[in-house]
């Protein structure tokens, strides 16, 4: 008698918007074997749990959004969701003039990583697109 074994290999993204962030970063703490990596844009929520150490988290926000705190409020939640994977020292980036990116390296090579424009709203801006479109690609690449 032969056996068939099949191995997947699943890679879940779950990407959210206001409070679409908010239940994609729910979901991280829901189904930790299923997630791979969270984006809240424009809404966000700390972990309420000690989700799997391999998962990457991108937060990204605008500072003139009338319904999210960009400021410190920002930090802490990427603090929060870094310290809760295990990583590591935060690294702050310039990017350019208009955006302010936040890292923490976490082992495995997942990332916490929040992007902060100044400019944006409570929309989502293609700042958020190129914020997110090398995320899921990275991410994708690591886990792999």
């Amino acid at each position: 008698m032969r056996a068939l074994v099949v191995l997947a290999i699943w890679i879940v993204f779950v990407v959210g918007f206001g409070e679409g962030g908010r239940s994609a970063g729910a979901a991280v703490c829901s189904v930790p074997q299923l997630i791979s990596g969270a984006a809240m844009v424009a809404g966000w929520i700390e972990p309420s749990c000690s989700p799997d150490p391999r998962v990457a988290v991108r937060i990204v926000g605008s500072a003139d959004d009338p319904t999210a705190d960009t400021g410190t409020a920002l930090e802490e939640v990427g603090g929060a969701w870094a310290e809760a994977i295990g990583a590591g020292e935060q690294v702050v980036d310039g990017r350019d003039e208009d955006t302010l990116v936040r890292r923490w390296r976490g082992p495995g090579g997942a990332t916490v990583e929040t992007v902060t424009t100044v400019t944006g709203g409570h929309t989502w801006t293609i700042a958020a697109s190129l914020a997110l479109a090398p995320f899921l690609e990275d991410t994708a690449r690591s886990l792999g």
